[in-house]
């Protein structure tokens, strides 16, 4: 056998896509099962401890892979930390479980020269087609690797035309958000939110929204990831709370002043503060931040650091309320409503959609809504679409709703129509 487990430990860098191609196009009648191999995060460890680490590390993976490999599979070296792991005549299931045990075992602590250096790997898993090219199976075999660290790293993803579909959308939607900034794609639309007590609408939320040529209306769910990724979500932010301070400004000419909340990562707060931009442009539109209030999620709040603290109460010096959004959904935790400068707590809406028929999740909300009340939060009902709903949490001193059952998000036109109506809701 002419692969790496027949090479010396020196010898372990020799390319190895002849022996490979051998193999994967004499199939035979067998089958062919190949793993895709890739290091997590294998440049930041050449950036930080150096290559002469980092190719030790490469090393110790290789010799650690024939070890584990012996009468299993074959292992074969490729380009820079990536290997190729060949099973012949395995069924499916039985290679995932042996994938599952090599991403554990290769999950190891290592110390050079008094430094500490954890490494993981991510594996794409393909099985192998009747006469396939060599380049389109590692092709698919990568796609899937790729696909494991998009989803969290150290895992393994098998492929399919679905994983396939996915990644070409991806590489689409990171073509055309290059291409969005400059092109003006974004837009913003308004979310009425309702007063329970004073009843009517007192203030927005701002929706960012994109709309491509090639791509329709694409979700925020889908291309803010993205956003984040390439590096592009500080740019984006500034681009959005422009338009929006835009709309605020049009309003107050149109005689409508009302209070506008604003979604915001701890990556853009950092930005904003470092960078001064947002107190640029709130003195280019002469914007009033009292009637500013920035949403963060739960599951960013575990992600603040001091930095982070510090400039959401610089923000409430400033005037602007801080807002958490989604409470409720899988990082509630009481004690950060009393270690952060939090005015508003908005209830996700999948416990909305529980009160009408779950009493334990009726009763745990209106003993919370009391709770938080007494300590001056304000709360919002958020994805409230029937009237049973709304006369729930009326009953339970909400403060606010939030949804379609008031509106869908609209325009900057269409929230002033909305407004000047003054359409009671009907409690």
């Amino acid at each position: 056998m002419d692969s790496l487990a027949s090479r010396t430990y020196q010898n372990v860098f020799i390319e190895s896509k002849e022996e490979l191609k051998n193999i994967l196009q004499n199939i035979n009648g067998k089958s062919i099962i190949v793993a895709y191999i890739d290091i997590d995060n294998f440049k930041y460890i050449n950036d930080i401890y150096g290559y002469e680490i980092g190719d030790r590390i490469i090393i110790n993976l290789g010799l650690k892979l024939i070890d584990i490999g012996k009468g299993s599979f074959e292992v074969f070296k490729l380009n820079a930390d990536e290997f190729i792991l060949v099973f012949k005549n395995y069924s499916m299931n039985r290679v995932t479980k042996i994938i599952d045990k090599v991403i554990k075992i290769c999950k190891e602590l290592y110390i050079f020269e008094m430094k500490e250096i954890i490494t993981n790997i991510s594996v794409g898993i393909y099985e192998v087609q009747t006469k396939e090219e060599l380049n389109e199976i590692l092709r698919k075999a990568e796609l899937a690797m790729h696909f494991s660290k998009i989803n969290g790293k150290s895992r393994f993803t098998i492929y399919t035309k679905e994983i396939e579909e996915y990644m070409k959308r991806k590489t689409r939607l990171i073509i055309e958000l290059k291409k969005a900034i400059n092109n003006d794609e974004f837009y913003v639309l308004y979310q009425p939110i309702y007063n329970l007590k004073e009843k009517k609408i007192k203030k927005v939320e701002a929706l960012a929204r994109w709309k491509n040529d090639t791509l329709g209306e694409v979700s925020p769910a889908e291309f803010i990831p993205v956003l984040e990724e390439l590096g592009m979500i500080n740019e984006f932010g500034i681009l959005i709370v422009e338009k929006i301070f835009k709309q605020i400004k049009k309003w107050k000419e149109d005689n409508l002043d009302i209070n506008v909340n604003i979604n915001i990562s701890p990556l853009q707060l950092k930005y904003f503060h470092k960078n001064g931009e947002l107190n640029i442009l709130k003195d280019r539109y002469q914007i009033d931040f009292k009637r500013i209030t920035f949403e963060l999620t739960e599951g960013q709040l575990k992600d603040l650091d001091e930095e982070d603290k510090n400039t959401l109460m610089g923000l409430k010096e400033m005037g602007a309320k801080i807002s958490l959004d989604d409470f409720g959904r899988g990082y509630s935790q009481l004690f950060n409503l009393f270690t952060l400068p939090i005015n508003e707590i908005k209830v996700d809406r999948d416990i909305i959609k529980s009160i009408e028929d779950d009493y334990r999740t009726r009763k745990m909300l209106e003993c919370f809504i009391r709770l938080t009340k007494e300590f001056g939060y304000d709360i919002v009902g958020e994805g409230v679409e029937t009237k049973s709903q709304l006369i729930l949490l009326n009953e339970m001193g909400c403060n606010c709703i939030q949804g379609y059952y008031i509106s869908k998000p609209i325009s900057g036109a269409e929230v002033l129509d909305l407004v000047n109506k003054n359409t009671l809701i009907e409690v």
